[in-house]
């Protein structure tokens, strides 16, 4: 199991808000009878699993995951692990809108 990083976890909340304000932004103005998806996190052994359920069915999808050491963004490869052959983005240094699309990375 990896440590996380103090600077990962304390990065991931305000990433986190930002993904969600970014959602929150797209669903009130071209989807408004549509519920705003609710971002949730699971931890792992090596990765926090970000995860949109769907505010209307119910239905809960991998959005991506993030990488406990380095802060790495990762798109998902499945349910339960991320696709490694390149990371997307950095959660200590890059914005959630310049990595993360409404719809996936």
């Amino acid at each position: 199991m990896a440590i996380a990083n103090p600077e990962v976890e304390f990065h991931l909340g305000g990433f986190l808000g930002d993904c969600q304000e970014m959602l929150k932004e797209h669903y009130e103005t071209r989807f408004p009878n549509l519920g705003i998806p609710e971002i949730k996190v699971y931890q792992g052994g090596k990765y926090y699993k970000v995860a949109k359920k769907d505010g209307s069915q119910n239905n809960e999808s991998v959005w991506f995951f993030v990488d406990k050491e380095e802060g790495n963004i990762w798109k998902a490869a499945s349910w339960k692990a991320p696709a490694k052959n390149f990371p997307r983005g950095n959660i200590l240094t890059d914005n959630a809108k310049d990595v993360i699309g409404v719809y996936g990375l």
